[in-house]
């Protein structure tokens, strides 16, 4: 019964072509709605079409939900937000070869000079004792690189002025 169940484990963390497409599809199709509840706009940008990735499609939605959740959390802060009292969380996709990129970009108040160096390191957080353990951008920078993806901090992003996490996902062969 164990080695069934560590072949199931490892099975499910074993990125499949399409699930990963799926969760793509999903975090722009669903942000909007959890978004508007609480006051922030959501805004989607993607191509009309999008290659299958490398990911596991459970995983990769941890990935956004955990860097969107940030944005909210950001966007409800004491420093608030930065454009002008508009709270916005920008989700974009775009390709570029044999790559999928994604952004999670706010208005919120952004990354404090110094920290994108310790950002992805477990157990570090700026949320205080009662925000969190420091842990999520650690499991999502994990598992990225376990895709041979990647996940860069943008302290202040150029137009909307808080933080952006700008992602690298590979492609599979063959693309569509």
């Amino acid at each position: 019964a164990r080695d069934r169940a560590a072949t199931a484990a490892r099975a499910a963390s074993v990125p499949g072509e399409g699930e990963g497409r799926a969760a793509l599809l999903a975090a722009g199709r669903d942000l909007q709605p959890r978004l508007r509840s609480g006051g922030i706009k959501g805004v989607v940008r993607r191509p009309q079409r999008l290659p299958a990735v490398k990911a596991v499609g459970v995983q990769l939605t941890q990935v956004f939900t955990n860097l969107i959740a940030n944005a909210a959390q950001a966007l409800v802060s004491e420093e608030g937000c930065r454009s002008g009292g508009e709270r916005q969380i920008r989700f974009s996709l775009s390709q570029d070869k044999d790559r999928v990129l994604v952004e999670v970009a706010d208005s919120g108040p952004g990354v404090a000079a110094g920290l994108e160096r310790r950002i992805f390191d477990p157990f570090f957080t700026t949320k205080g004792p009662s925000g969190g353990m420091g842990l999520g951008l650690s499991i999502v920078h994990a598992f990225l690189r376990s895709w041979e993806g990647d996940i860069q901090v943008v302290p202040r992003h150029p137009e909307l002025g808080g933080a952006a996490f700008s992602i690298t996902l590979k492609t599979f062969e063959g693309g569509e």
